[in-house]
């Protein structure tokens, strides 16, 4: 995890706060904190955090809803990429960014970042 802004534009502290707020992980122990302190032990590739087979199949990025009590997220309908383009557009525009803010954004600024890291590591093998 990044300790600066690029966190905001982190796909897994993304996910992981969707996890959260649907409840999704199969361990019910967990919390913000001990995630935070979880740790890939060497010569593993990863850290596996099981999810609730009911989950499974629950959009990641869903339709908004109105309620009673104001807006929530619908329960099964995924978010349309039109209005997943709209929402960009307009944070774009309350952050007063000179361009449009899109989808294209995050996949160059995600392949930038990927090739920068290989970049390191083959620098580091030479």
């Amino acid at each position: 995890m990044h300790g600066d802004y690029r966190l905001a534009y982190c796909p897994i502290a993304q996910i992981t706060a969707f996890a959260f707020h649907d409840g999704a992980f199969a361990n019910t122990d967990l919390t913000l904190e001990l995630i935070w302190r979880l740790r890939v032990s060497r010569g593993i590739p990863s850290l596996p955090l099981r999810w609730k087979p009911e989950v499974l199949n629950v959009p990641f990025l869903r339709c908004i809803e109105r309620t009673p009590y104001g807006y929530g997220l619908d329960g099964s309908l995924p978010m349309t990429y039109d209005s997943n383009r709209h929402a960009l557009k307009e944070l774009g525009r309350d952050a007063r960014f000179e361009d449009d803010v899109g989808q294209y954004n995050f996949r160059r600024w995600t392949a930038n970042e990927v090739n920068s890291m290989l970049h390191a590591e083959r620098d580091m093998m030479d």
